[in-house]
């Protein structure tokens, strides 16, 4: 991941790279995490180490985020929802595992399938992309918010019936494999 995130601030000369976490306290996490993407070409003056922010503070840093470049293969769960409601868009890689695809769910339920690659090659070139397009990224501060809230993400009824009758299905097997329910088609 780090040498795939190298990549890209190689290619964008003038960007830098945000990382915030409550571990980036420890100096000598500070010092591996500065140490790895130094032997990948790119000085400590192109990332910013943050500590964890109180929640407030933590919405702030959106307005100083383009583009969320999303970990893999763990990808971003939490991290990823709020991205997009502070209208900033996510880059994902997503793999075959539940914990690698948890940002390709959320970028999909609001219509940015187009950010998640299939390989780091396609990771690298969207991320670019999207460097590339101030226009896009605009128009995604000012109206993803809206979008994610008119989404499936947000629409509890639905996720509720869709639990439900999730939960009645296993039920239903359950019951039938311990005999105890018999199905018959009419």
């Amino acid at each position: 991941m780090i040498k795939t995130w190298c990549q890209i601030l190689h290619k964008l000369p003038g960007s830098r790279l945000l990382l915030m976490a409550n571990s980036l306290r420890d100096p000598k996490i500070r010092s591996l995490l500065v140490d790895r993407f130094a032997s990948h070409g790119i000085t400590q003056e192109r990332l910013l180490l943050r500590n964890g922010a109180p929640r407030d503070q933590y919405y702030a840093t959106y307005a100083e985020v383009d583009i969320v470049l999303d970990p893999f293969p763990r990808t971003g769960g939490t991290t990823t929802a709020e991205a997009l409601w502070m209208g900033v868009p996510v880059v994902t890689l997503a793999g075959q595992r539940y914990v690698e695809r948890i940002s390709a769910s959320k970028l999909t339920a609001v219509g940015l399938e187009d950010l998640i690659a299939d390989c780091e090659e396609h990771y690298i070139e969207k991320a670019l992309s999207l460097a590339h397009d101030p226009i896009r990224r605009a128009e995604l501060r000012t109206g993803l918010r809206n979008g994610m809230a008119k989404s499936s993400l947000c629409n509890g009824e639905d996720l509720a019936r869709a639990m439900e009758s999730a939960y009645k299905i296993m039920w239903a097997r359950y019951l039938s494999e311990k005999g105890l329910l018999t199905i018959h088609s009419g």
